[in-house]
């Protein structure tokens, strides 16, 4: 879902996404994709935000869209292992 229809619950998403299935292009030619970034130590603490979360500190290290639910969920867990075995090895 593109996040200028997010209704800031998952309920709210899901009815968007029943009354206009299947959603919209994100960006040219794709319904979905993953996205790895860097992040520093930097949390956000911006005005009425200030979640805390970290911050990425620049534009992806990689990212890959896709058409459909099988291939977005297929390509997103794949994207995990890889940086998880960066991470954990």
């Amino acid at each position: 879902m593109h996040p200028s229809h997010s209704q800031g619950t998952e309920q709210g998403d899901k009815d968007w996404l029943k009354d206009n299935w299947p959603g919209e292009d994100i960006g040219p030619d794709r319904k979905y994709e993953t996205a790895v970034f860097l992040f520093g130590n930097l949390r956000c603490s911006e005005g009425k935000c200030a979640c805390n979360m970290p911050i990425d500190i620049g534009d992806p290290v990689e990212m890959s869209g896709y058409n459909t639910p099988r291939e977005a969920n297929i390509g997103h867990r794949e994207t995990c292992e890889k940086y998880a075995q960066n991470v954990y090895s």
